[in-house]
């Protein structure tokens, strides 16, 4: 089973009180291992929740490795007719699931008369929205009781990127009286390596080793292996694969193109405008390597709705009548290291004999290590 629990940890906060990047940094940095800026700033409210990995895998001496890990599931809406039409948002504006820089997007198209075009909107982290808008000479015509919705594969890194060739978003149109959509999604892309560090602190009097062992500490760092890393996501009717090529096009604009970040996690973004008691309007599921991550029994409240976990989905469900003040983007993180497979592991004697031991959790950490695990500093 993937070692994953929900609810082990709650950031909570908004943009009134402290700045978003800074609350979601730490959890951010994981799942992505960038940084990010957010394409526009307007007034919003992000709250995170965040599902905190077991640290397990790297003490069990396998694993060492995660190369083009796939990650697979649906997004999922549902009810989308309890209020909105062709020109007005519907219950939701978005739902999206991000894994390292890659991000995968199905948002409400609605017509923004601020800048007179119809829009949509990305939910992710920093800021919680990017605002997308179609332009006038490609405004969608909708039939009779048809409503739009965009999705697509967005770089988040908005730091750097986008950088390479991206695929262009798709909008599918409703019909009258159908009010779900679903979409299924892969990610595989990636490389990289676990390492370990040693750092050795010898009492007075001694600067070299060898040391005590109190005197030595191991620390586990997940390193990419060098690019270029080829990449494979499919995302409803989206095929987008390829290799990295090496890009220069002037000073300070350089390197592998498109830009990819490793996963170090997976997060998901429900961004809610309104909705009726007992009514379910999102879902999204999440299995790595073929496994269900595990979000059975959590649960969180936020104002008229409920996130909750079963098995390896979370649904976003309204509990009494009402709407969100802000536009709000809410966040399940689940945070790697995870072990799926223990093909391989094996134990041996002192004299290098192989031991037919049964392997099960838990697993607590061990300064020896593995043949497996090479140091990326001296031992």
């Amino acid at each position: 089973m993937v070692p994953y629990i929900l609810a082990a940890g709650l950031l909570l906060g908004g943009l009134a009180t402290m700045n978003p990047r800074t609350m979601v940094r730490a959890a951010s940095r994981q799942v992505r291992g960038i940084a990010h800026r957010g394409p526009q700033d307007k007034p919003q409210h992000v709250i995170t929740w965040t599902v905190e990995g077991t640290e397990n895998m790297a003490k069990v001496k396998t694993a060492v490795t995660r190369t083009q890990t796939p990650i697979t599931g649906a997004l999922k809406l549902y009810n989308q007719r309890t209020s909105g039409d062709a020109e007005t948002c519907g219950p939701t504006w978005g739902i999206a699931i991000g894994a390292g820089n890659v991000l995968l997007f199905a948002s409400r198209v609605y017509y923004d008369w601020d800048n007179m075009m119809y829009a949509w909107v990305v939910p992710y982290i920093d800021s919680p929205m990017a605002w997308s808008m179609i332009p006038e000479a490609q405004d969608p015509s909708f039939a009779e009781g048809e409503v739009g919705y965009m999705y697509g594969i967005a770089d988040s890194n908005q730091t750097v990127g986008p950088m390479g060739t991206w695929p262009s978003p798709v909008l599918v149109k409703l019909a009258s009286g159908v009010s779900t959509l679903t979409l299924n999604y892969s990610m595989q892309f990636g490389c990289q390596r676990l390492y370990r560090n040693r750092t050795s602190t010898p009492s007075t009097g001694r600067d070299a080793s060898p040391v005590y062992a109190k005197e030595t500490t191991v620390a586990d760092e997940w390193v990419d292996v060098d690019h270029p890393w080829t990449y494979n996501v499919s995302f409803g009717a989206i095929t987008w694969s390829g290799t990295q090529a090496w890009t220069e096009l002037v000073p300070d604009e350089w390197g592998w193109w498109p830009f990819l970040a490793a996963p170090g996690g997976v997060q998901m973004f429900f961004c809610q405008h309104e909705g009726l008691e007992g009514k379910e309007y999102a879902e999204i599921s999440a299995k790595v390597n073929g496994v269900g991550l595990d979000f059975t029994g959590g649960s969180k409240t936020y104002e008229e709705f409920t996130l909750s976990g079963d098995g390896d989905t979370v649904t976003l469900a309204c509990d009494s009548n009402g709407s969100i003040a802000s536009q709000s983007t809410w966040m399940v993180t689940s945070l790697w290291p995870l072990m799926v497979d223990f093909s391989g592991v094996s134990v041996k004697d002192r004299d290098g004999n192989s031991v037919n031991v049964r392997l099960s959790g838990g697993f607590k950490a061990d300064p020896r290590y593995p043949e497996t695990l090479d140091w990326s500093t001296t031992p």
